[in-house]
């Protein structure tokens, strides 16, 4: 395990120069996710924040083998990059390495706020001067929901308006989804399940908190693209992009302000009744005169396909407005192919669209080989996240290699994870 900064390449794309460094590398299991890579999960955003300032801070674990009987220990880090420090913030000895997600957020002091949960439990760190405090929340979701919670997730964790800490959590009950809302003020976490969510939500991409009544909040319904403003809890719903018969509008998105005005970037892709891609592509929504108007921004590979085409592309979006006013989109291509009568895919190539007056540009920040150009290892970039600071591109992911021919439909795929920091002048 290697926890140093050091640059790994530096080149130039169009209009860019482009510094590429690893924070960690050739770990064996995800550094900021469950043990399993889920797609799609765009909780992974909230293991990179910055303060207001623009200072950026990074979370992530590492698993090592003690002992000769399997043991592992866990070790959750906090690496501040503005001064390159690395603090431990808790560290266990497990014979099973737990599912466990990690969120970071700066309060309204740039205080560092840490929640990881794992086998039902959801922990908070907070730093005062030197020292990190533990705090378990009062959350024990089978008293709430009763025993039928099947899977519970955090997927945001974010300041709200009025300064206190919102923690959004999503259950299954029943083959239900349920939201709850954990809200931190005066060193005290308290929770409360949303009523009226509607029937059908599937994912959640964004949420912006006024309070626990009072929200926006970006989902896919079905196979519909929503966003809804709630107002003392009684939802406001507007369809963004409507999905056909085997279509899917909202695989994955993400909401960005600019100016008072919502815009969203988003993956819309098509599948066969088998479930198979038929395509996948980027598009770009925002209001115009009350309504929602969606435009193309991508819709073909750029050097990393598998052996089915080029015609898969806008996986995992981020987007954000630079201090011109322009906006960008950092996301993946997509590599796909069939192994053994399956639909396997892999997301990668990390690519960056950007207005220049009424039309978009391209570049690669991170350029990777999909499986229809090297069979072997497979190459993958995920969770990207993308965050614009004094002039500068900060993108961060997580490198997964696995030296296999598939990566779902196999039996043993050993692969390394590595975490990727891009910094776009």
């Amino acid at each position: 395990m290697r926890l140093l900064i050091f640059i790994f390449a530096t080149m130039s794309l169009i209009c860019s120069d482009i510094e590429v460094h690893k924070l960690l590398e050739n770990e064996h299991y995800d550094p900021v996710h469950r043990t399993t890579v889920d797609f799609a999960n765009h909780s992974k955003r909230n293991y990179v924040d910055m303060t207001s300032e623009g200072n950026l801070g990074i979370v992530y674990r590492s698993v090592e083998d003690v002992g000769d009987r399997g043991k592992k220990k866990i070790t959750v880090f906090y690496h501040d990059l503005q001064s390159h420090e690395l603090e431990v913030i808790t560290s266990f000895t497990t014979y099973r390495v737990p599912q466990m997600n990690l969120l970071l957020v700066y309060d309204n002091l740039d205080l560092p706020h840490i929640v990881l949960n794992y086998k039902y439990k959801f922990i908070h760190y907070s730093r005062r001067k030197d020292t990190w405090k533990e705090r378990k929340l009062p959350i024990s979701l089978r008293r709430m929901l009763g025993g039928a919670v099947q899977k519970s997730r955090m997927y945001h964790i974010v300041v709200g308006k009025n300064n206190n800490l919102y923690l959004l959590l999503l259950a299954m009950v029943n083959l239900k989804q349920r939201i709850l809302l954990a809200e931190y003020s005066q060193k005290r976490w308290q929770i409360k399940e949303i009523p009226n969510v509607p029937q059908k939500l599937r994912k959640i991409f964004f949420v912006e908190i006024y309070d626990l009544q009072n929200f926006s909040i970006l989902y896919k319904k079905l196979d519909n693209l929503c966003y809804a403003e709630v107002e003392n809890n009684a939802w406001q719903e507007e369809t963004v992009i409507k999905a056909g018969n085997l279509e899917e509008a909202g695989w994955e998105a993400s909401l960005v302000h600019n100016e008072g005005k919502v815009y969203i970037a988003s993956t819309f892709r098509r599948v066969v009744s088998s479930g198979s891609l038929v395509f996948s592509k980027l598009l770009w929504s925002y209001r115009a005169k009350g309504k929602w108007k969606t435009e193309t921004i991508a819709d073909q590979s750029q050097g990393y396909s598998g052996s089915d085409g080029r015609k898969y592309t806008g996986a995992s979006p981020h987007s954000f407005f630079d201090e011109k006013g322009r906006a960008h989109i950092i996301f993946n291509d997509i590599s796909s192919w069939h192994s053994k009568g399956f639909n396997d895919f892999t997301e990668g190539n990390l690519r960056h669209s950007y207005q220049k007056g009424s039309t978009w540009k391209n570049e690669i920040l991170y350029p990777q080989v999909g499986q229809w150009h090297k069979k072997q290892p497979l190459y993958e970039f995920l969770y990207p996240v993308a965050i614009y600071t004094r002039g500068k591109l900060h993108c961060f992911g997580i490198e997964r290699v696995t030296n296999g021919k598939t990566t779902r439909f196999s039996g043993e795929k050993p692969m390394t994870f590595s975490i990727v920091h891009i910094v776009v002048d």
